[in-house]
């Protein structure tokens, strides 16, 4: 819930600083919203892997979507020495 809030706070802060600047914005909440599906999508994949650890069966395009989801998150937060 805490990272929500920042994104709610962050939102404000950002139609705030935008309506200083005479610039209406035609949304609210982008920030928390897309903290919030980040949220979901991480609770997600730990369920299947720990339903898979559990060697519970799983459809085969579920097992495919979770290490394809997560072979991309890992490549692109790989940091190089």
């Amino acid at each position: 819930w805490l990272l929500i809030v920042v994104g709610a706070i962050l939102d404000e802060l950002i139609v705030y600083s935008v309506a200083q600047l005479g610039v209406v914005m035609p949304f609210t909440f982008i920030v928390s919203c897309v903290v919030a599906v980040w949220i979901i999508c991480n609770e997600l994949i730990s369920i299947l892997e720990n339903l898979k650890d559990m060697e519970v069966p799983l459809p085969d395009f579920l097992v495919k979507l979770t290490k394809n989801i997560k072979s991309q998150i890992e490549s692109k937060t790989d940091v190089e020495e």
